[in-house]
């Protein structure tokens, strides 16, 4: 508690103090209050979330038995830190949004930070009605939910110290639905014992590793956040008139949301791969290296393929009917799985590594240079394929063309992946990069 109010107040004085420099001149009346009352109202609007989240997580404690808890809390958690990841945008519009506040909508009763700001104006001197009830709603949010997180962890404090230590250890393992349904059909998919060694390594290691499961949280909140912001901008900007009304800005939107979640989540499936989480345990792969180089290989795919693209593509395909119509969405998911396939073959090329087993040098390539390859990937795969997967189903024609040149291109990327399979080691030790480059001769 000591350590939040100490970043809650060091997080908002800046802000509060500077807001009164910058009010400063001909029209400004100077005040103890123009700078307290800010930092107040965003003090209190801090305490208001942080005492929710407790106040959350409490419930779960109490209605959740600790073999689920573990698993529906990091369920809770990815949520809540996606939904902040595609509101951040939006903090960019509140400026202008001083007009919809002019004409003191009723919905802003429901909205958390216009209790806050209507405290504000209130502490500032603001006497309206409409003012005063929102600076009412404020003070009972942040009493509501202090008062609610003390109860809920007074109240369980005692049975789940009791629960935790006599629930027995084992049980307390994430995920252990999925990895039994896993471990029930990976065998019919995985017939050979290397294969079915990096897939369950690796669906192990992201089931029990947090920093791995927040990175790959983070580069798919990115993902939904763009996507949400389109559709966002599509109803803000006055071009949606509802899923009845099939514009060519919609259509396209709905497109780019399997080509953007494809492209962050097998982006953020090589980054993880190369971050290790016990270097002294990778001795079981380099022993059984020899002759299995192939097959330890074909695992690492087989999971992006089952727990990347495959998924990506089920969860857009409702999106795809409901925006096209049945069979138009079938086609649509179609054309954009294949370059999904053929993002996944360009990703894995060269990546000879079994996930999580290899040292890593970190820096290698400066973060606005990063950065900058992510906006052009996205812009280049995300928006241009869209729209030329819109534009093709207008004709029967242009969609056998465009599809069988998607599986052209994937048929030449792939055959080109595994022609190295055969040759070369994986690689345990990642090294800097030499300083006369070989040209790839030392695998012919």
């Amino acid at each position: 508690m000591t350590y939040i109010g100490i970043f809650i107040v060091s997080l908002n004085a800046l802000p509060a103090a500077a807001l009164w420099s910058v009010m400063s001149g001909r029209y400004y009346t100077p005040g103890v209050w123009n700078g307290l009352a800010p930092f107040v109202t965003m003090t209190l609007a801090a305490l208001f979330v942080f005492f929710a989240l407790v106040t959350l997580q409490g419930l779960l404690l109490n209605m959740v038995s600790p073999r689920r808890f573990p698993g529906v809390s990091l369920l809770v958690q990815c949520t809540l830190f996606t939904l902040l990841i595609c509101l951040l945008p939006f903090v960019l519009s509140i400026p202008g949004l001083d007009r919809y506040m002019h004409l003191r909508p009723a919905f802003a009763r429901w909205i958390p930070p216009a209790w806050f700001l209507g405290l504000d104006q209130e502490m500032l001197g603001n006497r309206e009605p409409y003012v005063e009830a929102l600076g009412r709603l404020a003070i009972w949010a942040v009493g509501g939910s202090a008062f609610c997180a003390f109860a809920a962890y007074l109240w369980s404090y005692r049975r789940q110290k009791v629960r935790m230590l006599e629930t027995p250890i084992q049980a307390r393992y994430e995920f252990t639905a999925l990895r039994r349904w896993a471990e029930k059909w990976s065998d019919r998919f995985l017939p050979h014992q290397p294969e079915h060694a990096v897939f369950s390594f690796t669906m192990s290691t992201l089931s029990r590793s947090r920093l791995h499961r927040l990175v790959l949280t983070g580069f798919v909140a990115v993902a939904f956040a763009l996507i949400v912001e389109s559709f966002v901008s599509l109803i803000v900007g006055g071009g949606f008139k509802g899923f009845a009304v099939k514009t060519f800005a919609l259509e396209q939107a709905a497109v780019s949301a399997p080509l953007a979640l494809s492209l962050f989540v097998l982006a953020g499936y090589r980054y993880l791969f190369r971050l290790p989480v016990e270097l002294r345990a990778n001795w079981v792969f380099r022993i059984h290296e020899g002759g299995n180089r192939e097959l330890l290989l074909r695992g690492m795919e087989r999971f992006v393929l089952c727990l990347g693209v495959l998924p990506i593509a089920l969860l857009t395909l409702p999106l795809e009917i409901e925006i096209f119509g049945a069979l138009t969405g079938f086609a649509v998911s179609l054309l954009a799985f294949l370059p999904s396939l053929v993002m996944e073959e360009v990703l894995l090329a060269g990546f000879e590594k079994i996930p999580f087993t290899s040292a890593y040098l970190p820096g290698k390539r400066p973060l606005i240079e990063t950065v900058c390859m992510y906006g052009i990937a996205f812009g280049a795969y995300v928006g241009i394929l869209s729209g030329l997967i819109v534009t093709c189903l207008q004709e029967a024609p242009y969609f056998l063309i465009v599809l069988g040149g998607f599986i052209a291109i994937w048929a030449k990327v792939r055959k080109g992946r595994l022609e190295y399979w055969h040759v070369g080691e994986l690689e345990f030790e990642e090294v800097a990069e030499p300083t006369v480059q070989t040209l790839a001769i030392f695998r012919d």
